[in-house]
């Protein structure tokens, strides 16, 4: 049987953490597509499909992050933000996890219910 890998979707401001997760998840197995800005991942979103969509934890539009968006136009897209520790919580992800890249490799399988 030939399973389809997962579609992710990364956005990240930052060029190299953008890279870097980019390179964990294509060695996980994962299709993965990248933005560098709110924006750019909003019109990804208008013409492609994700499985899930991995959040930076900050956002170039401050009063209303990407995953506040998201909720609103895409509300049953399963989003994973990284989020350190001490940083203020958002309600708007499905959920939220470290940047250690195990335990962001752990919440997307089961998140995917892999």
């Amino acid at each position: 049987m030939f399973l389809i890998p997962k579609r992710i979707l990364v956005v990240a401001h930052d060029r190299m953490l953008r890279i870097t997760r980019v390179s964990i998840l294509e060695k996980a197995g994962y299709t993965v597509s990248s933005a560098a800005s709110d924006d750019d991942a909003m019109t990804l979103l208008e013409t492609e499909r994700f499985d899930l969509i991995l959040l930076g934890r900050k956002s170039n539009i401050p009063k209303m992050g990407l995953d506040q968006r998201l909720r609103e136009k895409h509300p049953d897209l399963l989003t994973l933000k990284i989020h350190p520790e001490g940083d203020v919580v958002s309600l708007f992800p499905t959920r939220m996890t470290d940047a250690v890249p195990e335990h962001v490799l752990s919440a997307l399988k089961e998140m995917l219910g892999l």
